[in-house]
């Protein structure tokens, strides 16, 4: 009788079949990792807990299953170093392809003693901190996973093409530096997220959503990434109740394009939306002077549903656009004023971006643009002109010469001044002082243009001259409030320019205005 010596591989294992015990005392990696090594296509890992004290490496083909309950920890008394993970995928020369992570908790174990981030972040061979990572992959799935306990990024991403997420959740009661979400390095392409949520409050503990086509690549965080284009995603449905920043979008020279946003809502410390190209980061990219025509690539970035409020009193404009952009679009837009923890601070800052340059918002009418005379125009209701720092006072209170007539010792009743970001001149939206009643509205001919008075409680009055043509919002006897929009910042009157002319009387005589400027900055 002939003897069969070939067995095609088993399609399907449990990583019990392979002597995992699931106790969470026992070293559980040699048994997954002799499961993955298998050739079996779908490994099943079954309620339990699993101490891993070394890297899992799951190869081309393979579908990861674990039950809801089944938590797999990082052990915490291993010491780790460089190209250490929980999990991540095999090294193939290829390149791997067709890998599935379903269900699960994925936890880094940030409270185990070797789990910690090494205080020299340029040690070359210091361990990254990172949970998940797939590098080099095509056709990836992670679906209905928690990954908890991150010392640095919970799933980093680098060079994968054509991916699906769906229900991911990040979980983590210890805050650590570094707590990206989903963190996308260079060269990741066509893709959809479908529903990210961190779930418990503080996390993450910095972006939810990193999009990092450049970045800093002696950094142990980002050890063996690359640098490269991002393009061809849509993220659906993102929600924490107080991250660090929702969406980061880091972009020096390579491209960020075609990314959709849809139904994002959360809390964050810092930023709703930050795109200031890591100038502000411990290891910055570059140095401003040697790109005087600003740096980044954003091209066709479009949200479409942003409902955002700060978490944090002290915070930066919820939303930094420091980079170039080419179709940069946010649709329904809405800030939640009663949830918000700066009310008063702006909504939006934009800087150091070049002509060209365009961001949308239909809800609240955004329009930055800067044509060739490099002015540009804003349409946003927001406080983006009292913010500390950008209002550039260009004519103070008290006696000059009059920059029209040229008359000498002339009394300037308010101040002058515009939205200056060192190259780049912003008209913007108007807005109230403070709450009152408004006196007068007018399209003026007279030397105030178009301006708007309020009355104020305690024998204020605040004025605001030489507003654009047509753009009043308000009318006389209206109610406005605080930070209400009035009109649009214009040149109309005897103006040289583009600015806003404010001024404040206390019972009925000129008094300087800008110590209640400064109450709003």
């Amino acid at each position: 009788m002939p003897v069969n010596l070939y067995s095609p591989p088993m399609k399907r294992l449990s990583v019990k079949d392979c002597g995992a015990l699931g106790d969470g005392l026992a070293d559980d990696a040699p048994a997954f990792q002799r499961a993955l090594d298998s050739g079996a296509t779908t490994i099943r890992v079954p309620r339990g807990t699993y101490r891993i004290a070394s890297t899992l490496r799951v190869r081309s083909g393979t579908t990861l299953v674990a039950a809801a309950d089944a938590r797999v920890f990082s052990c915490g008394e291993t010491p780790k170093r460089r190209g250490d993970f929980l999990l991540t995928n095999a090294e193939d020369p290829h390149g791997c392809r067709d890998i599935t992570l379903r269900g699960g908790i994925w936890d880094g174990n940030n409270p185990g003693r070797c789990n910690t981030k090494p205080s020299d972040l340029f040690d070359p061979d210091a361990w990254s901190g990172v949970v998940l990572n797939f590098d080099g992959v095509r056709n990836l799935r992670l679906e209905n996973l928690t990954v908890a306990n991150s010392v640095t990024y919970n799933i980093r991403l680098c060079r994968i093409d054509g991916f699906s997420f769906r229900h991911i959740r990040f979980q983590s009661d210890r805050i650590a530096f570094n707590q990206d979400g989903l963190h996308f390095a260079g060269c990741c392409r066509n893709g959809r997220v479908f529903d990210v949520q961190a779930i418990s409050k503080g996390q993450t503990n910095d972006d939810l959503v990193a999009l990092n086509a450049d970045d800093s690549l002696v950094r142990l965080e980002n050890r063996d990434l690359v640098c490269g284009p991002i393009e061809n995603i849509v993220f659906t449905r993102l929600r924490a109740e107080d991250c660090h920043t929702i969406i980061r979008l880091l972009s020096v020279n390579s491209t960020i394009r075609n990314i959709r946003f849809r139904d994002v809502e959360a809390g964050c410390r810092e930023f709703a939306v930050n795109a200031d190209a890591a100038r502000y980061c411990r290891t910055p990219l570059f140095r401003d002077e040697d790109h005087p025509g600003g740096v980044g690539y954003l091209d066709n970035i479009r949200f479409d549903g942003l409902r955002v409020h700060a978490t944090r009193a002290e915070g930066p404009p919820l939303i930094c656009i420091e980079s170039n952009a080419a179709g940069f679009q946010i649709r329904g837009f809405a800030r939640d004023r009663v949830r918000d923890a700066r009310p008063d601070v702006p909504t939006l800052r934009v800087r150091h971006v070049r002509e060209g340059t365009r961001i949308l918002e239909t809800e609240e009418a955004v329009d930055i643009q800067a044509p060739k005379d490099a002015r540009a125009r804003t349409r946003f209701p927001s406080r983006v002109l009292l913010e500390k720092g950008l209002f550039e006072v260009t004519s103070p209170y008290g006696y000059r010469t009059h920059p029209v007539t040229g008359e000498a010792d002339s009394f300037h009743a308010g101040v002058d001044g515009a939205l200056w970001d060192g190259r780049m001149l912003v008209e913007t939206g108007i807005c109230a002082w403070e709450h009152g009643t408004v006196l007068e509205a007018e399209d003026s001919d007279g030397h105030a243009g178009t301006f708007v008075t309020i009355r104020h409680a305690g024998g204020l009055v605040s004025r605001y001259c030489h507003l654009e043509r047509g753009s009043l919002r308000v009318a006389p006897g209206a109610q406005v409030a605080r930070g209400g929009l009035l009109g649009w910042m214009g040149q109309t009157g005897r103006a040289t320019g583009a600015h806003l002319h404010f001024e404040m009387k206390k019972d009925g005589n000129p008094v300087d205005p800008v110590p209640f400027l400064k109450e709003l900055a």
